[in-house]
Order: C-alpha cells, then sequence, then structure tokens
C-alpha cells in the first residue's frame, strides 16, 4: 500500500533518506525530499549483522507478491472422481487394458457438461483412454478447450521406481490423449502392499519415483506432482529429502474420519488437500447422521451437498464420484450456500477415526 514496515529493532534512522521509503520523515518532507537537494538528512547509523539480515528479509517480503491459489494452477473446486465402473486390469499387456468404458465416458461427459473441470483418474482404475475420449468429445463439441480440464492421474505402485514410473507416466499421457502438459501426477500408494514387505524396499521406491516426477515437473511434462495415501510418516521422510515439495496430497477424509493433524501438517507446508471417499464410501450411518440431517434440513440441501460444502470451507479439494446424471448435478450444487463458524466445528466433532478404505499406515 505504499508503506514500509519498519521492526523496531531498527533505529527510526535506519532507513536512508535516499531510499524511495522515508518513514522517519513527516510526509510533506519525505516528498520535497526529492526536489530540493539542499535539505539535509541524517546519517544512517552503522548496523549491526543481526539488523541488516533482518532488513535483507523484510526487502524480500515486500518485494516478492504473494501467489493464490488461482497463481497455483490447481484452484479449490468440487472434483470428479472416476473409479471403478470399468473392470480393474487384469493383464500386463497395456493394449489389453484400458479399452473403452462406455460407462466412464458417458460419467465424464455428463460431468463436463454440468460443469466440472477436475477429473480423477488413475492407471489403475483402467480408464484413462475412456477419459480422453470423452475430454475430446467435449472439445469437438465446443462444450469447452481441453486448457479448461484438469486432470490427475496417479502411478500404481507396480510401476514405482525412476525408470518404471517415466515409462508409466507416458503411457498414462498417451491414453489420455495428452501431448503437451499433464495437470497432475501422484503417487499412488507409498509402496507395495504385500503381506510380506521390504522397509528399506519401499523407502527407496519412494525416492525414485518421487525423483522422477521431479524431473518430470522440472522438464515441463507435468505442471503438478504429489503423493496419495501417503501418512505422516510417509510425508515427513518426503518433505526430509525432496527437491521440489508435492503440491498436492490426496487421502480419505470425511465428516468420520477427518485426519485434521494430517490435513492441518500438510496445509502449514503449503500442500493442497484432496479429500477421496468424502462420503465415505455412501456409508449409511454417515448420510443418516443427526447432525449432517439437521444443517441438511436447514439449508434445504442434501446431506452429500453439506459434507462437500464443509470440505471446501475447510480448503479442502473434495472428489465425488456418482454415475448418475442428477447426482452429479446435486454435487456440483454446493456452493450457493455457507456454513457458520459453529456449523462447522459441529461436524468437526463428528470425528470418530472411521476409515473405510484401505489403511495405508500398513505400508512400512
Amino acid at each position: 500500500r505504499g508503506r514500509m514496515l519498519q521492526p523496531a529493532f531498527l533505529p527510526r534512522t535506519a532507513f536512508s533518506p535516499h531510499l524511495s521509503f522515508q518513514p522517519h520523515l513527516p510526509t510533506r518532507q519525505r516528498v520535497s525530499t526529492g526536489m530540493a537537494k539542499s535539505l539535509s538528512h541524517p546519517t544512517p547509523p552503522t548496523l549491526t549483522r543481526k539488523q541488516v539480515f533482518y532488513l535483507g528479509l523484510l526487502w524480500l517480503f515486500q518485494a516478492i507478491p504473494a501467489i493464490s491459489k488461482e497463481d497455483s494452477g490447481l484452484a479449490l473446486q468440487v472434483g470428479l472422481g472416476t473409479c471403478c465402473p470399468c473392470e480393474l486390469p487384469t493383464s500386463s499387456d497395456p493394449d489389453e487394458n484400458n479399452k473403452i468404458c462406455d460407462a466412464t465416458k458417458r460419467q465424464v461427459l455428463d460431468a463436463l457438461r454440468v460443469g466440472y473441470r477436475f477429473v480423477d483418474t488413475a492407471a489403475h482404475y483402467n480408464n484413462e483412454r475412456s477419459i480422453g475420449e470423452a475430454i475430446d468429445e467435449a472439445v469437438a463439441s465446443k462444450l469447452l478447450q481441453k486448457s479448461d480440464v484438469k486432470v490427475c492421474s496417479k502411478i500404481w505402485f507396480d510401476d514405482m521406481g525412476y525408470d518404471q514410473t517415466k515409462k508409466a507416466f507416458g503411457l498414462s499421457c498417451s491414453n489420455l490423449n495428452v501431448d503437451d502438459s499433464l495437470e497432475l501426477m501422484l503417487i499412488h500408494f507409498p509402496g507395495t502392499i504385500d503381506t510380506l514387505q521390504s522397509p528399506a524396499k519401499n523407502k527407496k521406491l519412494r525416492s525414485e519415483t518421487w525423483r522422477a516426477l521431479e524431473d518430470l515437473k522440472m522438464a515441463g511434462k507435468v505442471k503438478h506432482i504429489g503423493v496419495s495415501n501417503y501418512v505422516r510418516r510417509h510425508m515427513k521422510e518426503l518433505l526430509a529429502s525432496c527437491r521440489i515439495k508435492p503440491d498436492v496430497v490426496q487421502m480419505e477424509i470425511h465428516p468420520y474420519f477427518q485426519q485434521r493433524e494430517l490435513v492441518s501438517f500438510c496445509q502449514q507446508q503449503g500442500i493442497q488437500v484432496h479429500a477421496s471417499s468424502p462420503l465415505a464410501h455412501g456409508d449409511r450411518q454417515l448420510l443418516q447422521d443427526p447432525t449432517l440431517h439437521k444443517l441438511s434440513s436447514k439449508y434445504k440441501k442434501s446431506v452429500p451437498q453439506v459434507i462437500i460444502r464443509w470440505l471446501l470451507q475447510e480448503n479442502i479439494l473434495p472428489i465425488v464420484k456418482s454415475e448418475s446424471s442428477a447426482r452429479l448435478q446435486e454435487n456440483f450444487q454446493s456452493t450457493d450456500f455457507r456454513l457458520t463458524e459453529e456449523e462447522l466445528q459441529e461436524i468437526r466433532s463428528l470425528d470418530r477415526d472411521k476409515r473405510v478404505g484401505f489403511d495405508p499406515n500398513l505400508i512400512v
């Protein structure tokens, strides 16, 4: 705003009148100094190293503009989940898998017509070609431009490792028909989920896979990189060794399983959190919860809409899935009302540490 903050530990004459900011002078005198050279000014004192260090930090913070969510390219919105109406892979031959699945293609086209612009998939979902075709068909019908749709895919644990990751990345881009740059690629799991696991092997796979994603990002092949199903110890290990911090972490989050400590840790690191299974796979007990029903009645919204609204207000991107066109429309219309802080706290109090998906704590 044209003002410069002055730390209390710096003397008031620390800012030279020859700089553009001269807080030690009255406003009129400050303006006149640029025109009247005859005006005498106090000589800036000698600063200690500590004062110089903090003065440099002060200049840096004022010189660099803040980065918004929009600048990051991952705007907070309702995402479309696409797991898994198609058959999961049954062969190691890529030509035998990822055949066009009409259910996914129809689901994605319906969602794009509603207004969804973030589509979540994975190599293991066996539907990347279907999603690529749906997006291309929407572009051909002039519904949108290809750049409007942000697609996230994931590296399956069988494809972890430096060379394997790059190969799997290329295959996903080919299936999705993305020539220039994929929006987001995640590591699907932090290692193999075999009964007999090797901690050293899993750690090496995580490190090599992340290094490959970092190189792909630096080469401009993918705009954002991240992880999925990482718990706190996996995240701390990654942050201690990475060259590039993850942009996104995707994890199971719903009112009965909120992972608030992990969410807070990631958000403090500037990592965007995406919620998979925000409706707990349609858990009946959750969808009939009295607190959620009370809010549903107050706002004349469905319980899923209340949950999605809660996540958005917690700065978490919800990834919701449905093969019903009506439900896709309903889930997307969760942004025209706002919960109060008291209501957010009511939902926070519902946490039961009740996980419905696979527990990644089991991956060493």
